[in-house]
C-alpha cells in the first residue's frame, strides 16, 4: 500500500476519535439532548469507525501494532452500528448494551496492544493500558446501566464517549508511524526471510 493511504488511514481514524471525544462532552454538557439524536450520532459513528478500522487494517503500516485487530474490530463495529441503525425502535438499555459490548471488545484489543507495545520498547504502553482499563470499565458500567437516572446515564455515556476517543487517539498518534521509504523496507524484509 502507499504511504498515502497509511497517511489517510491514520488522519481518517484520529477525525473519528476526536468527532467521538466532542461527542462526549456535547451529551454530557447538554443534558437535553434528544435521545434520537444520541442514538443517530452512536451509530454513525460506529459505522465510520468500523470503515476507517478497516482501512487502517489494509493500510500495511510499518510496524503493524496499532491497526493489527482492526479487521475483526471493523467488521463489529460495522455490524453493531447497522444493527442498531436499522432496529431503530430499541430501548434505551439495549442501546446501551450493545454501545457497551464495543467499547468493552475495543479495550481489550487495545490491552493486548499495550502489551505488544511495551515488548516494542515504546513508552506510550502504560498511558495506552491505563486508558483502555478505563474504557473497559466505562463499557461495563454502560453494560449493566447501574443508575434509573437519565442525566447519570448520560454522563456515563459521554464519559465512556471522551475515555474512548482519547484511547483512540492516543494509540494513533503514538503507535502508527508513517515511514516515506516504507515500500523499500518492506521489499528489503522480503529479501532478508527469502
Amino acid at each position: 500500500m502507499s504511504v498515502g493511504f497509511i497517511r489517510f488511514a491514520k488522519a481518517a481514524n484520529l477525525v473519528t476519535a476526536v468527532c467521538l471525544f466532542a461527542f462526549g462532552i456535547t451529551v454530557i454538557v447538554m443534558p437535553s439532548l434528544d435521545i434520537s439524536v444520541i442514538r443517530i450520532v452512536s451509530e454513525a459513528l460506529l459505522i465510520l469507525f468500523g470503515i476507517f478500522k478497516m482501512a487502517g487494517y489494509f493500510s500495511k503500516e510499518l510496524y503493524r501494532l496499532a491497526f493489527q485487530y482492526d479487521l475483526p474490530l471493523g467488521i463489529l463495529f460495522i455490524i453493531i452500528g447497522t444493527v442498531m441503525l436499522i432496529r431503530s425502535w430499541l430501548e434505551t438499555d439495549i442501546i446501551c448494551t450493545l454501545f457497551g459490548s464495543a467499547l468493552i471488545i475495543d479495550s481489550i484489543f487495545k490491552v493486548i496492544i499495550s502489551k505488544d507495545a511495551k515488548k516494542f520498547g515504546l513508552r506510550s504502553w502504560a498511558l495506552l493500558l491505563i486508558l483502555a482499563l478505563l474504557v473497559c470499565v466505562a463499557g461495563i458500567l454502560l453494560l449493566f446501566r447501574p443508575t434509573e437516572s437519565e442525566r447519570l446515564w448520560l454522563v456515563i455515556f459521554g464519559s465512556a464517549c471522551i475515555l474512548d476517543g482519547v484511547l483512540n487517539f492516543s494509540e494513533k498518534i503514538f503507535m502508527v508511524k508513517v515511514v516515506k521509504n516504507q515500500k523499500k523496507e518492506e521489499s528489503d524484509e522480503i529479501k532478508v526471510q527469502e
